[in-house]
């Protein structure tokens, strides 16, 4: 397994050098850092969540975070309760609006494609999710 600074760099250049999307960028990094093995169907799911949902909506970098952070702590079914994932999804979701005052794709790259930018996201989010993974041994 890789250190946090190296999977942070990772989605870095998978974002930036490689031509992944920021929500493929994240997952991608995550999954090849921590070796955690997610299967393909997930990892190709990422990529429609990239460009704010092709929309400019939701930043793509913050909702890889939240698809790693799922696959990490979600449930399969309703009986498993969802109070752990739900306290991390808030506490990604909080982290990321504090630090860049938007969610929202358009905001955080003023409407343009800002390479350097969406790298940086995607930086910080691997650096988040990472963090709060090893906190939690999960």
């Amino acid at each position: 397994m890789k250190t946090v600074e190296e999977i942070a760099r990772m989605a870095y250049e998978y974002n930036h050098d490689r031509g992944y999307m920021c929500s493929e960028a994240v997952v991608h990094a995550m999954n090849d850092g921590m070796e955690l093995g997610l299967p393909d169907e997930l990892l190709a799911a990422s990529s429609s969540f990239g460009g704010g949902m092709s929309s400019g909506c939701a930043c793509g970098a913050l909702v890889g975070g939240q698809i790693v952070l799922g696959a990490l702590k979600g449930r399969t079914s309703p009986a498993e309760g969802a109070a752990g994932v739900r306290a991390s999804a808030r506490e990604l979701h909080d982290f990321f609006k504090e630090t860049n005052k938007s969610t929202c794709c358009r905001v955080l790259t003023r409407g343009g494609k800002d390479r350097e930018r969406c790298a940086s996201l995607t930086r910080s989010v691997v650096e988040k999710v990472s963090q709060m993974v090893a906190a939690d041994g999960k």
